[in-house]
């Protein structure tokens, strides 16, 4: 009778400039994994921090053997971090979660137990949140419903990137090679149909959230070009409204010509300018969508690499 081995389990933590608050957090994470009977490492991605982050994770990594921490040379973003600890995982269950303590790591047995169920993915999802204020959930609700309509994806409200992926998971986002990444964008399109792990968020460990509404718009701005061509469909409309209003003022200035108020015909320049300034700002419009896209392929056909990697610290398996 053959048992049954269990994959290892291996959880990637991007960080940014969390000194203050990741001995804690690493507390926390170890007290999670305790009770789990797999055979677990932590991959910490150090993505350019300036303050003490990195001397503090080797600190950690020298009194637990499971950590690892993949040094950046520079801060190349979560989505590149969250790539290198998947591409460096063990071949298992992967769980990616934020290391500032708004994921709380006492729902990973949670996430396991769903997984051991039969989900390939499961999505911790985010119920409450006592630390944000009532822009926050406008602008987290906001974003969710812009990239829902405007895209083929659907976002779960709440969610984040906090979620554990089985193998066939992991290895479709790792063949996925495009340099602009939206990773919960990216998630949704493999088709894997998530179980949900809801949980009450608790207040960051130090620090603020490095998500300001600008870039919360450079985000969602980054998703709805990568995954839709709606922005293009958007061209085509406004320029066939733009020719449905020329035709109704052709239409318009003809009858009048060709009545007997005739006289009462306009001088047009009001007309004739405002048609000219709406002309040339569609245009310009339209052309800035198309040069964004254009942009993209510019980024795309020089096939840089996601990141650089200074060092990796720790036990390497």
């Amino acid at each position: 009778m053959s048992i049954a081995v269990r994959p290892p389990l291996s959880v990637v933590i991007p960080l940014c400039n969390e000194a203050g608050g990741i001995n804690k957090f690493h507390e926390d994470l170890s007290d999670a994994l305790s009770g789990l009977d797999y055979d677990c490492s932590i991959w910490y991605i150090d993505d350019g921090s300036t303050d003490s982050t990195l001397d503090r994770l080797k600190a950690i990594a020298g009194n637990d053997q499971r950590v690892r921490i993949v040094e950046f040379s520079r801060n190349f973003g979560q989505p590149a971090a969250i790539a290198a600890g998947m591409e460096r995982a063990a071949p298992g269950i992967v769980i990616v979660m934020d290391g500032d303590g708004q994921h709380p790591p006492s729902l990973i047995p949670e996430l396991v137990r769903l997984h051991e169920q039969g989900a390939d993915l499961v999505q911790a999802q985010r119920i409450e949140n006592p630390g944000a204020g009532l822009w926050k959930h406008f602008t987290s609700s906001a974003f969710n419903w812009v990239i829902n309509r405007l895209t083929d994806l659907h976002l779960i409200p709440g969610s984040a990137d906090y979620r554990l992926m089985s193998r066939p998971v992991v290895e479709a986002l790792r063949s996925m090679g495009e340099y602009h990444r939206f990773p919960r964008g990216m998630v949704s399109w493999t088709g894997f149909r998530p179980a949900t792990a809801p949980y009450a968020a608790p207040e960051r460990l130090t620090g603020e959230s490095k998500y300001s509404v600008v870039k919360l718009i450079h985000l969602a701005s980054h998703a709805i070009f990568y995954h839709s061509r709606s922005p293009l469909r958007l061209c085509y409309a406004l320029g066939a409204v733009l020719m449905l209003l020329s035709l109704v003022q052709a239409i318009y200035t003809l009858v009048i010509y060709f009545s007997p108020q005739r006289s009462t015909l306009p001088p047009g320049w009001p007309t004739l300018m405002f048609f000219v300034l709406l002309n040339g700002g569609l245009q310009l419009f339209m052309l800035g969508i198309v040069a964004h896209y254009i942009g993209f392929i510019f980024d795309e056909v020089k096939r840089r690499p996601l990141y650089v990697v200074r060092r990796v610290h720790g036990r390497i398996p």
